[in-house]
């Protein structure tokens, strides 16, 4: 998700984050990439990647700035991994 994205928010008129469509990448802890995919009209990805600590890096360019998200994935559940990234916009 990707936010601001307004220039001015309003009481009672709502500026919601909006998705992002981008390539992210899943880093191991040493810094190779293991895999990577493109996020969908609602931001949406999944990775079908084996137990281990990763690093979750977006492809954006200059803007919206991205965090880099460490994920630690198990066997024994799903990872969610929801990421915000910042427009700018002030």
């Amino acid at each position: 998700m990707a936010g601001p994205t307004c220039p001015v928010e309003q009481a009672g008129n709502p500026c919601p984050n909006r998705p992002l469509q981008t390539t992210i990448l899943v880093r191991s802890t040493s810094g190779h990439v293991v895999a990577s995919t493109k996020s969908d009209g609602r931001g949406r990805y999944l990775f079908h990647i084996p137990p281990g600590t990763y690093v979750l890096e977006l492809e954006t360019g200059v803007w919206p700035r991205c965090p880099v998200i460490r994920i630690v994935v198990d066997t024994s559940t799903a990872t969610r991994a929801n990421i915000v990234c910042d427009t700018g916009i002030r």
